[in-house]
């Protein structure tokens, strides 16, 4: 049987001036990281380390670009 795919979110993350926003499509937290990892150039280790969102159910989720 196939896991179920989920929608994990981090938000108020990879701050500069605003703040910024990561998500994966994956079957566990510990996916979605490592998805994080291999498609990002450069992730602070402490902002892995904080516990996402995980949604399953429909969603929407928009984020005002900053300077």
């Amino acid at each position: 049987m196939r896991k179920k795919l989920r929608l994990y979110l981090w938000t108020e993350v990879l701050c500069d001036y605003t703040h910024g926003v990561m998500f994966a499509l994956a079957t566990s937290p510990e996916e979605a990281r490592k998805l994080l990892l291999e498609t990002c150039s450069y992730l602070p280790a402490d902002e892995l380390a904080r516990e996402p969102q995980e949604i399953e159910s429909p969603f929407a989720y928009h984020l005002w670009g900053g300077s």
